[in-house]
């Protein structure tokens, strides 16, 4: 993909969102032979987006008045047999140059499944709701600062006691619990 400069978060979450719509709209994808001098008049210089494409014959593939790209691969016969569109990485090979790595269909759905995984692994061990997870763009992650230093006035985390005293009151408290794992419908003591 070329682009004049960085494309951000926020136009990725918006190309990746017009993707799905044209998946879901499940549009038509028509391919056919144009010699390459009628498919240039045609659609014009986009066509080479994805590349050269060599011989005087273009196989053109097109959606819809939404897009057409000169393509030798195999293609889908509607936009619905995608099933889902998820960029996963985005990396700059050069100036004016990103690539954009996705996974479509099951590839795409596991993907998502892995980091909603994640997420959750991170809320457990942080010990708070997955929604008060720290944002990324907090300043001390972002200063490279780890360990419990950059926790440490973290409003969302949970507070460990200051002294063993306090512990042992929490523990003295506490309700004794069976040894035996709870069963469903079943209440643990």
């Amino acid at each position: 993909m070329t682009h004049y400069r960085r494309i951000t978060d926020e136009e990725l979450e918006k190309i990746e969102l017009a993707a799905n719509r044209i998946i879901f709209a499940n549009l038509p994808v028509v391919k056919k032979i144009y010699p390459r001098t009628e498919a240039e008049q045609k659609f014009g210089f986009r066509i080479y987006q994805g590349g050269a494409v060599p011989g005087l014959e273009l196989r053109i593939v097109s959606i819809g008045d939404i897009d057409h790209q000169a393509c030798g691969g195999t293609h889908v016969d509607r936009t619905g047999e995608i099933g889902v569109f998820k960029i996963v990485k985005r990396e700059s090979v050069q100036d004016g140059v990103e690539r954009v790595t996705f996974k479509c269909y099951l590839a795409a759905v596991r993907y998502s499944l892995e980091r909603e995984k994640l997420i959750k692994q991170m809320a457990a061990e942080l010990g708070v709701p997955e929604n008060q997870l720290p944002n990324p763009s907090n300043a001390s992650l972002k200063s490279g600062k780890s360990g419990a230093s950059s926790w440490k006035n973290w409003p969302g985390r949970r507070r460990a006691p200051s002294s063993r005293k306090k512990l042992r009151r929490r523990e003295k408290k506490a309700e004794p619990r069976s040894s035996f794992p709870a069963f469903p419908g079943r209440k643990r003591r």
